[in-house]
């Protein structure tokens, strides 16, 4: 039942992360939706809708009065999601995933630091296997740059805060509590920042598919924390990042189909080492499972 439990948790986590940063990307690139916080923050005010909904016409289980702890956890959930965005906005959806790779390394040695826990050859061949991965052979661009400090922020946003995820879920925090403080806590910060970044000089376009499509983002962003709450309850956090990397390989395939990338050489050995990588690692914590 526990096997069942931890494949099911990770197949919707990954079904629905995919879906969701797909979506997006479409909306960014190919529907020109230019106000990057203002998407997030529309995504943000359905999800927490919802949830509000259900709490009081099903469960009245979120309790209101621990939001405090739960501002400095959405501090870094906000800088994650608005620098994932951006960065998403500055490279292809297959080379994006590959430098995200990065963040997996930082998650694993915060938390072997953390929890004194001793990594195996087996485990450092497969971080440097990620990093690896990483690699895309290409020379560095002066118009990327800004892309690559976006990615710089995110990952160590991203590192953050699953390890602050990972250790309030594990205080037995409900996944409905996780899911609506960190929506709700980071609109007021994300409405900050679509001030001051967003370019509200532009016109956007918003058609009825336009609108059809944040909602469904929204929904499928909504499966995504829940199911990203469920998967830590359940692995560690570097499992659940070892998860990503597999995530990520998913969409980078979809990436390069959906959005007509150039199919190179490269990606496909990234692409190939970032799924060994994440093989070799599940080898090496089941391995260390049975002997502990």
């Amino acid at each position: 039942m526990g096997i069942f439990n931890n494949l099911s948790a990770v197949t919707i986590f990954l079904l629905s992360s995919a879906i969701t940063t797909l979506g997006n990307k479409f909306l960014v690139k190919n529907l020109n939706f230019h106000r990057h916080q203002l998407l997030i923050i529309l995504q943000n005010i359905i999800i927490v809708s919802i949830l509000v909904c259900y709490n009081f016409l099903v469960k009245n289980i979120i309790k209101f009065k621990r939001f405090k702890k739960w501002c400095i956890i959405t501090v870094f959930f906000s800088v994650m999601i608005v620098s994932n965005m951006k960065a998403l906005s500055c490279f292809d959806v297959s080379i994006y995933t590959l430098y995200k790779n990065i963040s997996i390394v930082f998650v694993a040695i915060t938390e072997y630091a953390f929890f004194d826990r001793k990594l195996s050859p087996i485990g450092y061949l497969s971080f440097i296997l990620i990093v690896g991965s990483s690699w895309t052979g290409k020379p560095l661009k002066k118009s990327e740059l800004v892309g690559y400090l976006w990615m710089i922020i995110n990952i160590f946003s991203t590192t953050a805060f699953v390890l602050l995820l990972k250790h309030i879920i594990d205080n037995e925090s409900s996944r409905l509590e996780c899911v609506f403080f960190t929506n709700s806590l980071s609109i007021p910060f994300l409405l900050i920042l679509s001030y001051f970044i967003d370019d509200y000089n532009k016109p956007l376009n918003l058609t009825p598919f336009v609108y059809f499509l944040i909602l469904f983002t929204s929904l499928t962003a909504l499966i995504t924390a829940f199911s990203t709450a469920w998967v830590l309850k359940l692995l560690t956090s570097t499992m659940f990042s070892i998860a990503g990397a597999i995530n990520k390989v998913i969409v980078t395939a979809a990436g390069i189909v959906i959005f007509k990338e150039d199919l190179e050489f490269i990606k496909l050995i990234s692409c190939c080492v970032a799924t060994l990588s994440a093989l070799l690692y599940y080898y090496d914590a089941v391995k260390y499972k049975r002997q502990s």
